[in-house]
């Protein structure tokens, strides 16, 4: 089934045992590792964002649909993309862009779109662990505000 049609299943399920004010948010992706197409649909979630190293530049995903459990009879859009080799894909949760410095700031989409393109030309791995050093520097010994959860795809030359 299509990732769309898999969140309208979840919300239908979430619906009618969701307690007020609680919902999930989701981005269900379909990767074909031989063509690179990625096939999504996102529920409320952060966008992710897709770092392409041949042209440096930074894209955001396609507009999100609202979080599962809130209402009945919701779908979310789906969308397409092409990976080309080299290609990173991040996935992130708000703990990330919403983590606070000792002096009340908040990282922000700015610090992690910065964050990702000065380690671009890395690994998958090396672009996931600047991501994760730079939120802990930034936050000092503040405790977590939110849970941060980080998923960082490259694809490889075919």
């Amino acid at each position: 089934t299509s990732p769309a049609a898999a969140l309208a299943r979840v919300n239908e399920l979430l619906v009618p045992d969701a307690h007020h004010g609680m919902f999930v948010t989701a981005v269900y992706a379909v990767l074909s590792l031989e063509t690179g197409q990625l096939v999504y649909a996102n529920a409320g979630h952060n966008l992710p964002l897709l770092w392409r190293p041949g042209t440096r530049t930074l894209e955001r995903f396609g507009k999100g649909g609202m979080a599962l459990g809130v209402l009945e009879g919701v779908s979310s859009g789906e969308w397409s993309v092409s990976l080309e080799p080299g290609d990173c894909l991040i996935f992130y949760t708000d703990g990330i862009t919403e983590a606070f410095s000792p002096e009340d700031d908040v990282y922000g989409e700015d610090r992690l779109r910065a964050t990702i393109q000065s380690a671009g030309d890395g690994s998958a791995q090396a672009m996931l662990e600047a991501v994760d050093d730079s939120v802990i520097a930034f936050v000092g010994d503040n405790p977590p505000s939110d849970d941060i959860t980080l998923m960082v795809l490259r694809r490889l030359a075919s």
